[in-house]
């Protein structure tokens, strides 16, 4: 009969559901052979949760790599609701108990270190919370803030709360395309570490004052 090691019948074990009464470190017997046995269970049992825990995290964050890179293809096709969608199940991911382990770095994150060299500065100067104000001849002067997050994506607090968009850097403006109405879009002219920043909208001209309140660079 051929020998099989006790990590392959640990693996076989819990690929198969199969519950088994775990062997306690207290257990001791008189024979040697015994208490080896047991301790060499324990060892290959450690060694291959390890070796899962791993491996786990790595295809987690290979995962969550390529999710990063959808949720940029649905925001340059102006698919919001698809970006917005990968977003949140991103976030879902990365809060779940069974994947609170922090998710390694990698170069090509949208937020992680190694980009932060090669993106243009103007991302920096666009993450964080800005205080708008838009003046239109119907409604007068309506205030909000806008909530630029490193995803693309720009969270709308006070008019309009739980509205939600895509922003994107243009040739001469960052433009942040909205959720609700169809069509809706707002902008900040370039440069933006001026006092005051104007833009335009889907509803004129030059009609937006915004002014940086936190977070990138002021």
């Amino acid at each position: 009969m051929k020998k099989i090691s006790l990590l392959v019948l640990l693996a076989v074990a819990m690929s198969t559901g199969v519950q088994a009464e775990e062997p306690s470190v207290q257990w001791t017997f008189q024979t040697a052979k015994a208490n080896e046995a047991v301790r060499k269970y324990q060892g290959a049992r450690k060694k291959l949760a390890d070796t899962f825990e791993k491996t786990r995290r790595e295809n987690l964050a290979s995962l969550i790599e390529k999710l990063q890179e959808q949720v940029k293809a649905a925001t340059t096709s102006n698919n919001l609701d698809e970006a917005l969608a990968i977003r949140d199940a991103i976030k879902t991911m990365q809060a779940a108990p069974i994947d609170s382990g922090k998710v390694p770095e990698r170069p090509t994150s949208v937020d992680g270190k190694a980009q932060n060299a090669k993106r243009p500065a103007n991302v920096d100067l666009v993450l964080g919370t800005w205080k708008t104000e838009a003046t239109t001849a119907v409604n007068g002067r309506v205030p909000s803030v806008w909530i630029f997050n490193p995803d693309h994506t720009v969270d709308l607090k006070g008019l309009g709360n739980g509205v939600r968009g895509v922003w994107k850097l243009e040739k001469d403006c960052v433009r942040v395309r909205w959720q609700t109405p169809p069509g809706a879009w707002d902008s900040l002219r370039f440069p933006l570490n001026q006092p005051i920043v104007s833009g335009d909208s889907w509803m004129g001209r030059n009609i937006i004052r915004a002014t940086k309140e936190s977070g990138g660079d002021r």
